[in-house]
C-alpha cells in the first residue's frame, strides 16, 4: 500500500507543479462536480486496497497470470457500457490472450476463490 500511496503523492506533486508554473489552469477541474471526484477517488482507493489482498491468498506467478486477463475485462466493460465496441480483430486477439492465459493457469495448485475474487475486484 505504501508504494501505491507514494505513486499517488508523486502524481499530486507533479500536478501541483504544472499548475504552479502556469502550464495548465484549474478552470476545467472546477467544471467537474465534487460528487464525481469523490466516486472516482473512492474507486481508485478501493482498487488499490483490493489489489493487495490477492497476495495473501495466491502465488505471485498466478496473480501475474490473472493480470493478463485485464484486456478482456476492459473490452467487456467498454462494450457493456456502450463506450466502444471492439472490432473483430480486437475480439480475436483478446480471446486468444484469454484462452492462452486460462490454459497456463489451469494447473495452479494453490487456487483460492477468495484471492481470485479480490483480484477481479481490483481489476
Amino acid at each position: 500500500v505504501l508504494v501505491s500511496a507514494i505513486g499517488q503523492a508523486a502524481t499530486s506533486l507533479c500536478s501541483a507543479a504544472v499548475v504552479a508554473f502556469g502550464h495548465e489552469t484549474l478552470e476545467n477541474g472546477r467544471k467537474v462536480p465534487t460528487q464525481n471526484m469523490l466516486v472516482l477517488g473512492g474507486a481508485s482507493a478501493l482498487a488499490l486496497v483490493l489489489g493487495q489482498y490477492p497476495y495473501l491468498y495466491l502465488t505471485v506467478a498466478f496473480i501475474q497470470m490473472l493480470k493478463a486477463f485485464s484486456p478482456a475485462y476492459m473490452v467487456v466493460f467498454l462494450s457493456c457500457m456502450g463506450v466502444e465496441y471492439p472490432s473483430r480483430r480486437v475480439i480475436f486477439c483478446v480471446l486468444g490472450l484469454s484462452i492462452c492465459t486460462a490454459v497456463a493457469s489451469a494447473g495452479e495448485v494453490n487456487f483460492n476463490l477468495i484471492g481470485v475474487l479480490f483480484m477481479a475486484g481490483a481489476s
